[in-house]
């Protein structure tokens, strides 16, 4: 029962900070990526594989895109998955907001115990690091909290594989080491997962070192132990990495930071920006540590230089802290800029340096058990006092540096209280030391519960601002009920039940943000059903918000209805003929008392018993009122397009920036003529003059990821689908495989000769099933050489 005192604290002590997460059905609007981007993604994930199915492609934004080859979708994500699947959407977020911490803080005590640490000194560190993200914004920045979770649990299963006294227990190991790897990419493919590797990498180094000089390990075991890894890696993961690395070059990703500005800049008629660093932080920013941590742990994590039986690893942790201190620099940033922007990688870290300082956090916290450790372990007082000297040395600076409001003060001076009384029953009663991790639990969830009920009263409570020491956010109380957000109102109800045609949201009127509608997340704005509410209702949104989309759709969105917007943003601002019908929008939603640019709103005339459009509106996208929710309306645009149509009339071009030059010039008719970028496989005098003849094609959905169309056309032709064109979208007509060519650039054109037809579409992306065989493949071998090894080893045992 002792062994699971330690992990019972940590998860009763992160439920109870996070119990308005936990227990009162509410979320939070605090970050801007829960409600946009976490909540649907995870929800189409969970509801998908819920029903059966691998979910590949996601149909419900940016006229459909690649779902589970996105870095971001949660595809191989297990806390995601799980959740997801069986669990209400509007549960499972709460709830996987809540595991991470627990995660987190139970892999830094199991890597703590795997190292040889006391029950106490592993809780220590657990507790720390569990209650400091549950106390910060880390908790609901899901990505960052994922990667400090599974990077603590990676070193926890690296460890038990090096402290392995056998080769089977190596391999075995080294099977859970390369899983955790996994989940770590899949939670954050991006600085997550090169903080979490150069962790990885500088304990292996530490403690192969280590375990070197005190003879526990032969010199050749070392390369054979790396080379075991280093394979079991990215084998394991195959299922994980392939349909990542097979999205990239199609993705906006792929063209990296840089490209991406430039390209947008250009597109939008704008001279180009320089690339430059992103969000970085002070060099003082390490001081706000001390208001997370609190008294006790802040004062115990220095002393771990003097655990010489650890020191070795505890070395490579501070290192790795100080390095990934310096990479959050903005003079560091700023400095490195002119050599690092012309790359990719270097692009990669300029982005937002400031996220390396989780880095130091996780250092932080990793150090904490290592000093308690030493504390625990000293002879006499004298080696006590030596072991707290640096950490009391520090703690008073920082009291002296820091600008701390009247509650600060008093929460500082209860935990100095509490911190002083725990180290003098230490050393009265060496045996109360396990009494240890109970104390700092009490001050970080006394302080976790303050900071929620009013973060104002804290100095750390909001974004970092110049000249202020901070280390990351205060969490505030969750505020939004999430039930009510999952709902569907009466603008969602009609559109369901009228059709399944694509809307707009067109709020902005005269202005707009280039960061689309991610600042309208209150309840007010909810009727306009932005930031991708439509994953969460079945619905289908022209818009979307994904730093990873179809390089074609980000392009076009940006090239027909030109403006300023962010590189993870998909939006329109204009209403016109082009973007409505090659998006296939139906419905609008915006104002009632103000026509969206480039739409004429109709009025309903009594006397003719119809609707009428006012003067002037020739040229302009006529809009039909349909439902008043609120303070915002839905219109129903007039003779809007259908999904799929028969085009008898086309014409060839050679690349992609030509079709997208055909399309987007002045008096280009979407509804007469298609651009193609390939040849149709049809008579050859077909498509080359004016429409001989009105085809129909009607077009059936039936599932994410297929569909079918009836057509029917007196002449060759080609159907123009209005998804968007992937290359594993694969088509054929009557049972026989064709082409499918990318139809006026951002579109989908199927070539059928005369007559009727069913086409049927599906996606089906190889890479997904090329992946799982790889990784079960690569995972029965590694199994099969364990259970060989451990055999051979019973063998010469007996």
């Amino acid at each position: 029962m002792a062994g699971l005192a330690g992990p019972l604290l940590i998860v009763v002590s992160v439920l109870i900070v996070l119990h308005g997460f936990a227990f009162s059905g509410l979320i939070t609007n605090e970050h801007p990526d829960i409600l946009p981007q976490w909540l649907p993604t995870y929800c189409f994930l969970g509801r998908s594989l819920a029903s059966g199915h691998i979910p590949a492609w996601n149909p419900y934004v940016m006229g459909g895109v690649p779902f589970a080859a996105d870095p971001q979708s949660g595809w191989g994500y297990l806390p995601a998955m799980l959740l997801f699947s069986i669990l209400p959407c509007t549960t499972a977020i709460r709830w996987f907001i809540v595991v991470q911490p627990i995660l987190a803080g139970l892999g830094v005590y199991a890597f703590s115990r795997s190292e040889g640490l006391s029950r106490a000194s592993a809780t220590a560190g657990g507790v720390a690091l569990a209650l400091v993200m549950s106390s910060s914004y880390a908790a609901i920045s899901l990505p960052v909290a994922g990667s400090l979770a599974w990077t603590a649990l990676l070193l926890a299963a690296a460890s038990r594989c090096m402290h392995s006294g056998g080769w089977s227990g190596r391999v075995g190991w080294s099977i859970v080491t390369a899983l955790a790897w996994g989940q770590l990419a899949t939670a954050h493919l991006s600085n997550g997962l090169v903080m979490g590797t150069a962790f990885l990498a500088i304990y292996l180094v530490a403690r192969g070192w280590a375990d070197l000089r005190a003879g526990r390990l032969r010199p050749i075991h070392l390369p054979l132990l790396g080379g075991l890894l280093l394979s079991a890696l990215p084998l394991v993961n195959l299922a994980l990495l392939l349909p990542r690395v097979g999205y990239l070059p199609r993705s906006t990703l792929g063209l990296g930071y840089a490209r991406l500005q430039e390209l947008a800049a250009k597109l939008a008629g704008q001279r180009p920006v320089p690339f430059g660093p992103g969000v970085a932080s002070p060099g003082t920013w390490p001081l706000g540590l001390a208001l997370y941590f609190g008294v006790l742990a802040v004062i115990l994590v220095l002393g771990w230089w003097w655990g010489r039986e650890h020191r070795t690893v505890a070395i490579a942790f501070a290192l790795a802290g100080a390095v990934f201190y310096v990479l959050s620099l903005e003079s560091i940033a700023v400095a490195l800029g002119p050599s690092l922007g012309t790359s990719t990688l270097g692009q990669f870290y300029l982005h937002e340096p400031y996220r390396f300082r989780y880095g130091t956090l996780l250092a932080i916290a990793l150090l904490v058990p290592f000093g308690t450790e030493a504390w625990t372990k000293a002879r006499s007082p004298r080696d006590r006092a030596l072991v707290l000297a640096p950490g009391i040395a520090a703690w008073m600076v920082l009291m002296t540096t820091l600008d701390l409001s009247g509650t600060e003060v008093g929460l500082i001076a209860a935990g100095a209280g509490l911190a002083a009384a725990m180290l003098l029953l230490g050393v009265w009663r060496p045996a109360l030391v396990v009494l240890m991790p109970a104390v700092i639990a009490a001050e970080l969830t006394v302080g976790g519960l303050m900071v929620q009920a009013d973060p104002s009263r804290f100095s750390g409570g909001g974004p970092e601002r110049p000249g202020r020491s901070q280390a990351v956010p205060l969490l505030a109380a969750p505020t939004v009920p999430a039930a009510a957000y999952a709902e569907p109102d009466g603008i969602a109800r009609t559109i369901e039940q009228e059709d399944r045609g694509r809307y707009a949201t067109l709020y902005f009127g005269r202005s707009y943000s280039s960061y689309g509608y991610l600042g309208y997340r209150a309840p007010t704005f909810w009727p306009l059903l932005a930031n991708q509410r439509s994953v969460l209702l079945n619905l289908q949104d022209v818009a979307g918000y994904n730093p990873t989309e179809l390089r074609r759709f980000w392009t076009f969105v940006r090239a027909a209805d030109p403006k300023s917007i962010r590189y993870n943003v998909a939006f329109l601002y204009r209403a016109s003929s082009l973007t409505f019908d090659l998006l296939q929008v139906r419905w609008v939603i915006g104002r009632p008392d103000q026509a969206p640019p480039g739409a004429a709103v109709a009025r309903f005339d009594v006397g003719s018993a119809r609707w009428v459009l006012p003067p002037g509106s020739e040229g302009r996208v006529p809009l039909i009122p349909a439902r008043r929710e609120g303070s915002y309306e839905l219109y129903e645009v007039e003779d809007a397009p259908p999904r799929a149509s028969v085009v008898p009339a086309w014409s060839v071009v050679s690349s992609p920036s030509a079709a997208l030059a055909a399309v987007t010039a002045q008096g280009f008719d979407p509804s007469r003529h298609v651009v193609l970028e390939g040849s149709p496989s049809l008579p050859s005098q077909a498509g080359a003059g004016e429409p001989g003849g009105e085809g129909t094609a009607l077009y059936r959905p039936t599932g994410a990821h297929s569909a079918e169309v009836d057509v029917t056309t007196p002449e060759a032709a080609v159907v123009l689908v209005r998804d968007s064109y992937d290359e594993d979208w694969h088509a054929t007509v009557d049972g026989r495989s064709v082409e499918i060519i990318p139809g006026d650039y951002v579109d989908q054109a199927i070539p059928v000769p005369a007559g009727r037809h069913t086409i049927e579409l599906t996606y089906d992306d190889p890479s997904i099933g090329q992946g799982l065989v790889g990784s079960g493949v690569a995972l029965a071998a590694l199994a099969v050489l364990a259970v060989v090894l451990r055999r051979r080893e019973r063998m010469r045992g007996a």
